[in-house]
């Protein structure tokens, strides 16, 4: 089922108060996002023209790998499409270094459920984003030179979203996380990552089995599941 909005604050943010009024797979799409977010808290700016949508999912647990797992079927609908794309830790699209599209996975413990939220610079110039973002964003008009169908996309993306999350939820996610690693450009990056307390250095050298970015720096190995990560390719 899919409900679709002309507006709403944040399509997760929904799914989250309202889910457990919907069934599995209930996907939530609003033309225009006025106060989307991305990881970290970042504002993701939401205009009319991209592709925001949040799958309810109900696992009745965390799926540490669903977001890595989830980005590479998004990677391989916009492959079909024509598009370069390829993927960042942790749930970054894109397109020439610049995003393309992102994916953000929250878990409500108390309810058992879990959103997959998704947005996608679809049918947009990058003038239509704020000027501070514009040399770090493209989007698929831009990229491909037409606009797309975004109903049309949103289906396939969602036919492709469904048998990799039967392999997550059944603990098959391993064959996901090593088909994120052959679309990722993050493995062999040196990394700059900041957390609240402190700063590392060092050189990303592989992902681990619940989704973490392994860095390598002069004294060990860390082990980073959020925080401000630069990658230098």
């Amino acid at each position: 089922m899919i409900i679709f909005f002309d507006k709403l604050p944040s399509t997760n943010d929904y799914g989250l108060k309202y889910g457990q009024d919907f069934q599995d797979w209930t996907v939530v799409w609003a033309k225009v996002q006025t106060k989307g977010r991305g990881r970290l808290g970042r504002t993701w700016y939401s205009p009319e023209g991209g592709l925001w949508f949040t799958i309810i999912l109900k696992p009745g647990r965390a799926l540490p790998l669903l977001t890595l797992s989830f980005a590479v079927g998004v990677v391989e609908v916009l492959k079909r499409k024509g598009l370069d794309v390829y993927l960042k830790w942790p749930n970054d699209i894109l397109i020439k270094r610049r995003k393309v599209g992102g994916i953000l996975t929250e878990y409500d413990a108390q309810t058992g459920i879990l959103v997959a939220g998704f947005g996608i610079n679809c049918n947009l110039d990058i003038d239509d984003f704020p000027i501070g973002i514009r040399d770090q964003v493209t989007t698929i008009r831009r990229e491909l030179g037409h606009d797309m169908m975004l109903y049309g996309l949103l289906e396939e993306i969602i036919k492709e979203l469904k048998p990799i999350y039967e392999d997550v939820v059944a603990g098959k996610a391993l064959r996901w996380l090593n088909a994120w690693r052959e679309r990722s450009r993050s493995i062999g990056c040196s990394v700059v990552v900041t957390l609240p307390d402190r700063t590392i250095k060092g050189y990303a050298i592989d992902v681990d089995e619940q989704g973490r970015l392994l860095v390598r720096t002069d004294f060990g190995v860390e082990k980073i599941i959020a925080g401000e990560v630069k990658f230098i390719e």
